[in-house]
């Protein structure tokens, strides 16, 4: 897996997010990706710093 991927956390609960995203970061590095992490304050914001990541 290569390519370019965006991680986008909700920080409403800090150490789930903290776990996901090192998670996530590790099979990303070890696939030989790239990404850009985007942190938002809850799971509501998601969908908007998605829509946002993908129009600039």
């Amino acid at each position: 897996m290569s390519g370019h991927f965006l991680i986008v956390e909700a920080r409403f609960y800090e150490d789930l997010a903290d776990a996901q995203v090192e998670g996530a970061e590790q099979a990303l590095k070890k696939a030989g990706a790239s990404w850009e992490r985007i942190s938002v304050p809850g799971a509501l914001e998601i969908p908007a710093a998605i829509a946002f990541a993908e129009t600039g």
